[in-house]
């Protein structure tokens, strides 16, 4: 260290105030890196991050194209159920878009048809989803700076989108982020759809 800061003060071209600006330009640079070991959101768009792109749409809707199998099918069930118990398209598509419960929508209906007091309801619920508890807590390191996509995030998942969000697999220079959400929004657009189909089949 001694012979450097030697060959420094014998270099007629250094000065104590270029030093000092070095070493506060050196300390920024430091400060701007990432502490926490994940990608920011300037540091994805500099890496070739975007944000959204068609190609990563593309892939959100060829990874869910089983899981849309299965729920339009079980909305459509659902949906012939809903309406057969005397409760109209708005309310069964609204059930599908506001709660998105899956099989607990099912449940709901005798729940809901068979006069169920509050606390048996929630408690029936508690029950029947009380493995996404557990889901929850396993993503929150994945949900990490989602921003305003996190609540939605939360809300829609289930089995099947857990299983495709844990995955990681999409494009590379693509933002998981925008992953996770494309494929949840998915999910649960075949689940309306088949609510929707149902009922009005029902009618």
């Amino acid at each position: 260290l001694i012979p450097e800061l030697q060959k420094l003060a014998n270099n007629p071209d250094f000065s104590y105030s270029s030093f000092m600006k070095a070493s506060s330009l050196d300390e920024e640079s430091q400060k701007k890196q990432p502490s926490n070991g994940q990608i920011d959101s300037a540091e994805k768009r500099k890496e070739g991050y975007r944000s959204l792109s068609l190609k990563l749409l593309k892939t959100a809707i060829i990874k869910t194209i089983p899981v849309m199998m299965g729920y339009i099918v079980l909305g459509i069930g659902f949906g012939i159920l809903f309406e057969k118990n005397g409760y109209g398209f708005w309310w069964a598509v609204a059930m599908s878009v506001f709660i998105f419960a899956g099989s607990m929508q099912y449940v709901a209906v005798g729940l809901i048809t068979g006069g169920a007091s509050l606390i048996s309801t929630a408690l029936t619920t508690l029950m029947v989803n009380a493995r996404h508890l557990f889901y929850g807590v396993s993503m929150i390191n994945q949900y990490k700076g989602t921003g305003w996509k996190k609540p939605y995030l939360m809300f829609g998942l289930t089995d099947e989108t857990y299983s495709l969000v844990c995955s990681g697999d999409y494009p590379e220079g693509e933002d998981p982020h925008w992953y996770c959400f494309l494929v949840t929004l998915c999910d649960q657009c075949y689940w309306v759809i088949g609510t929707a189909i149902g009922s009005l089949l029902g009618s």
